[in-house]
């Protein structure tokens, strides 16, 4: 069962759930290879949590800076599963060095660090230390066979911890579209483009890279009831 707290911060997320999985939780992980999430805690991204975690392996959450902040991001999702009753540790990652400018950032950042409204103000999280990026992956990983990594978010941090876990990267699934279309529109790539070359690159050398583009129906993506009910 969800805590009290916690348990507000996932009412939209339909977490709170008495867990029927879990008794055979451990012997579904085994058979699969180990997850890493890669987001920068957009509004969306919290969807893809809720529909992920009770069916996969979840080992790491690494906080990459795009539509919120790495420390205040951080807290957001850390909170989020932790309501779920996640043990995944949140990394805190990496952030452009120069990104451009967006007059609608703010705001969606604000709505974002705040779990869509549901805190009354966005925290910054308190161990927030990028430089351990690459040895805390690896400590969350520690027995994992293969991994695969879901990429919500620009590839500040990817770039980084990438050739460290190629030994165990199975598969790298990506939020977005592929460099090569050169599509404006592509947030992912275009709020960290130095990183996004980067990655462009080193995709090529995995086993299995997928792209998935969202529905080109607005640039905002907020949880609504409908999307509660169904969830």
């Amino acid at each position: 069962r969800c805590v009290t707290v916690a348990g507000l911060v996932t009412g939209f997320a339909g977490l709170c759930t008495e867990l029927a999985w879990a008794v055979d939780i451990n012997q579904r992980h085994s058979r699969q290879p180990c997850l890493v999430v890669d987001t920068d805690v957009a509004t969306d991204d919290f969807r893809a949590f809720a529909v992920l975690f009770p069916h996969r392996d979840l080992r790491a959450v690494v906080v990459t800076e795009g539509i919120s902040s790495v420390p205040r991001g951080s807290t957001a999702i850390a909170l989020f599963l932790a309501s779920g009753q996640s043990l995944a540790p949140v990394i805190p990652g990496l952030a452009a060095t120069a990104p451009p400018a967006y007059d609608w950032l703010p705001a969606a950042r604000a709505a974002a660090e705040r779990i869509n409204g549901l805190l009354t103000e966005s925290v910054p999280f308190s161990a927030s230390s990028p430089n351990k990026l690459q040895p805390a992956l690896l400590a969350a990983l520690k027995g994992c066979q293969e991994v695969d990594v879901l990429v919500l978010g620009p590839w500040s941090s990817f770039v980084q911890y990438a050739l460290t876990l190629r030994h165990l990267i199975r598969r790298v699934v990506a939020s977005g579209r592929p460099l090569a279309e050169n599509n404006p529109d592509n947030f992912n790539c275009v709020y960290d483009q130095l990183a996004c070359n980067k990655a462009d690159k080193l995709l090529r050398t995995f086993r299995n890279a997928v792209w998935i583009d969202l529905p080109a129906d607005g640039s905002s993506y907020p949880p609504t009831q409908e999307m509660v009910d169904q969830l």
